[in-house]
Formats: structure tokens, sequence, C-alpha cells
């Protein structure tokens, strides 16, 4: 809603008004739930200083790095007044119960250790990401739609942790899934393709592991129903699509004449011309089936956005798990995903990509 308000407005950039406290007590709230699992302690970076929102809008917070008495202090010197939110106080939400409790230390250890630890796991996953971004591009290439090749080094590569973590992101990526899929399954699966050949899936993604290469591809299962091309569209968490009505080239209702959106299916893609860059044809032919295509009157018409007769659809590769949330945390990770499958690069940040606390702010 406030993505919408705002592109309606022509502004680009929404600010928030989070400060340090509530970093410190969303930093606490998430150390309570941590299970040790996640390598780099993701979440417990707390909330990002930018985050860029479906790829289009950034919500910035300069604010965290200063303190809430600071900032209320600053406003009643200034005469500007604020709402209170009676949540803020209501003790049956997780939030308020931490925040009385930083409340009540009065040396101020708890709130600096949780600021603390946010700075250094925000340092581990900025590095953990320039890490897996530079194998991603030494190893990875994408030979043809839909399908990524890994070189075989990847596999034995020196940093295995920065490699787990490119192959996590890459299986999202391909999976079109906004998590990534789970450390200790990604751990194992990482050890079984140093041990060789196999063939396995993961968070929606097959890995087929070849004499010339890793790849990996959307699975043929839970593929998105036939539906009308009816609106802006995150398809499968993989492809954005973008119908321009105004163009007069597609119908979009549920008539007989209408275009529909569907997978394009192995009968299909038995039938397309394929240039697979050294790739088996076979995968890239299971690549492509699970690629979104028009149809219109039950035929197949060909790849959506390639369709003469319907160019008023517009379709890009979407960098999941970045697609809707990106953090600047992991703005180089996300870039040399994007370069990597063809989507639109990444709109400069607003921020830098850390914000300094002052732990002595004084009203």
């Amino acid at each position: 809603l406030l993505a919408e308000a705002a592109q309606a407005q022509g502004i680009g950039v929404i600010v928030t008004g989070h400060t340090a406290d509530d970093q410190a007590e969303t930093v606490l709230m998430r150390a309570a739930r941590n299970d040790g699992r996640e390598l780099a302690g993701r979440g417990l970076a707390g909330m990002a200083p930018a985050t860029l929102y479906d790829w289009r809008i950034w919500i910035a917070r300069p604010l965290l790095g200063a303190r809430r008495a600071a900032l209320r202090a600053f406003l009643q010197r200034e005469h500007v007044g604020w709402a209170e939110d009676p949540t803020n106080i209501d003790t049956n939400f997780e939030r308020p119960r931490i925040r009385a409790v930083l409340g009540e230390d009065r040396s101020g250890q708890r709130f600096a250790e949780a600021i603390g630890l946010a700075g250094r796991a925000a340092g581990d996953r900025e590095e953990l990401g320039r890490r897996a971004a530079a194998l991603i591009g030494e190893f990875a290439s994408r030979p043809a739609r839909g399908l990524i090749r890994l070189d075989l080094g990847l596999a034995e590569a020196d940093d295995t942790q920065a490699a787990v973590y490119a192959l996590r992101v890459l299986l999202a990526v391909t999976g079109g899934t906004a998590l990534l899929p789970d450390q200790a399954r990604s751990e194992a699966l990482f050890e079984q393709m140093r041990a060789g050949r196999l063939c396995a899936t993961l968070s929606r993604a097959v890995v087929d592991i070849r004499r010339n290469g890793i790849f990996l591809r959307r699975e043929s299962r839970d593929l998105p129903r036939s539906a009308p091309v009816a609106g802006t569209l995150l398809w499968d968490g993989r492809r954005r699509i973008t119908p321009h009505i105004e163009a007069g080239a597609i119908t979009l209702d549920d008539s007989p004449g209408a275009w529909l959106i569907a997978p394009l299916g192995a009968a299909a893609a038995a039938k397309t011309p394929i240039a697979g860059d050294g790739a088996p044809p076979s995968l890239v032919r299971a690549a492509l089936a699970a690629e979104p295509a028009l149809w219109r009157g039950g035929e197949c018409r060909g790849f959506a956005g390639d369709v003469a007769a319907a160019a008023a659809i517009a379709v890009s590769p979407a960098a999941a798990p970045f697609a809707r949330f990106l953090p600047c945390f992991d703005l180089v990770l996300a870039q040399a995903v994007a370069e990597l499958i063809g989507a639109p690069p990444v709109p400069a940040c607003p921020l830098a990509a850390t914000v300094p606390v002052d732990h002595g702010a004084k009203a």
C-alpha cells in the first residue's frame, strides 16, 4: 500500500522513522527465535538501512543511528507532535515486552549488546554475500532460458561456506522461492555434488550433475495454472509479467479469444528449436517446459514476451529471493544474480550500506 501510494505521487523513496531502539528490539526478538542453523546470522542483522521493495521502490531508514529519546526531544524542541500507537505498550505483543525489558536496563548494556550483535551480523552477511557473488561470477552461467550451469569447480572451491551460500541463493533463484533452502539440506546436497554425479531436487529446483557441469532448472511440479493476462504479476516467483493494456494488442478477459499465460509444457518444448550453448538438449527442453508461454484458443503461441501478436506483454527475469524484498545488506549478491539471469539492474540505493549508531546519544 505504501509503495502504491508513493508511486501514484511519483515518489521513489519511502522514509520511515525507525530508530536504534527499534533495531535493538528487533534483534533481541530474532535472537530469541534463532536456532543456530543459519550461518552469518542473516536475521540477526536486524532492519536494513534501506530495503528495495518489488525491485522498484526503496524503503529507507535514515534514523537507525538515533535513539528514540533523542528523536522525541528534537521534535519537542521543534514543536512537532506525533501519534502514539496504543499497541506500543500492549504487552500481549512481543515487541512491547522486549521494549519493557530494555527500559528496565538503566545501564544500557542490553541495548549496546543488541546493537553490537546487529552490526557484526550485518558485516558478516555483507562479507559472505560478496564472497558468494564472486563465486557466482566465476562459476555460474546461463546457457539457455530457465537453465543455470555451474562449473564443476564450484564444488571444489576452498571457500565452502560461500559456495554453499551461493548454491542456496541460486536454488532459490531457480525455484522462484522467497526463502533460501534449508542450511543443513543445502550442505548435504553440496557434499553430494562433491562426490560426483547425481540428480536431486531442493527448493523447487532440480540439480543435475553431468560431465560438463552442474545444471539447475525449475522442477515441473506445482507450476502456475493457466490464467488470463490480467495485470502485472510475479509469475512463479521467477518472471515479472507486465501487460501494457493501452497498446490494444491483448484481450484481458476469459473469453475464447483471450490471451492466457501458462507453462510451455513438455509437448510444446519438444517442438521448440533450442540453442543450449553446450548444455544437454534434454535439460534445455526440460527447463523451457517450465517457462511462461502465451496460449490462445487452446494453442501455444510461444514464450511470453516473444510473441509478435502480443508484443504489449513485457517479461523479465526476477531475482528471487530478492524480488520482493532486497535489504541493502545483500546488494552485491543481488546484483551478481541479476547479471547472471538477465534481470534489470538494481536501482541505485538512496543510503549508504551502513548507518553508524551513537550509543551515547542524548536528548
